[in-house]
């Protein structure tokens, strides 16, 4: 486990971490005050990462220039925000019923504004989508954050988590470690074989250990 990093005092940019705020889930959070005045609680992997430099004022300064000439409908930030209105609202989108129509929400503060939700989230990073930390949660900034294409995987609710020497993986991330398929590794289990003999056995081998 990383040893625990103290960020409070520490910039951001424009954000100063004041202290410690509570975590949520397996998210570390900082309670943090922007140049500007105001104060906001950020994850500290975004602090870290200089995923987040402000509490949203420079990304809503940076695109209310860009809107003058293109418009902040052309933004992607836009295109995503459109996105999650459209698979929690819209019964004729193809992905209400993955989202919708099984209760997920977005918070009215992003449902009512592009701003608030471009100050909440700030400008997308490179290759990252928007992704929700609690997958059976609401769009709203507790639960959401920007993210790779592998984060995003391995937080679909059809993932099964395999616990192993200590350790805990998704079946694709150990099929990776060890060399297997992901179907493999899911297709012995359900088969009943154990953990140990599910991730030690090569492909084709019947019994010999790796």
């Amino acid at each position: 486990m990383p040893a625990f990093r103290d960020l409070t005092g520490k910039q951001f940019g424009r954000i100063t971490v004041l202290s410690r705020a509570e975590s949520r889930g397996k998210q570390t959070y900082w309670l943090c005050q922007c140049s500007c005045g105001t104060e906001k609680e950020i994850c500290a992997y975004n602090l870290t990462k200089g995923l987040t430099n402000s509490c949203g004022c420079l990304s809503v300064e940076k695109f209310t220039d860009r809107s003058k000439t293109h418009g902040l409908s052309s933004s992607r930030e836009y295109q995503i925000w459109m996105g999650i209105k459209a698979r929690c609202t819209c019964e004729t989108n193809s992905a209400y019923k993955y989202y919708g129509a099984k209760g997920v929400k977005v918070c009215d503060a992003w449902l009512n504004s592009f701003e608030q939700f471009l100050a909440d989230m700030g400008e997308a990073p490179e290759g990252m989508s928007i992704d929700r930390i609690d997958v059976s949660g609401n769009y709203e900034p507790s639960n959401c954050k920007w993210a790779t294409q592998e984060e995003q995987a391995n937080n679909k609710t059809n993932n099964r988590f395999i616990t192993w020497r200590g350790k805990t993986m998704t079946a694709a991330q150990w099929g990776r470690k060890v060399g297997l398929c992901s179907h493999t590794i899911l297709r012995r289990l359900r088969d009943g074989w154990s953990v140990d003999r599910t991730l030690t056995i090569k492909n084709g081998n019947t019994g010999a250990l790796l």
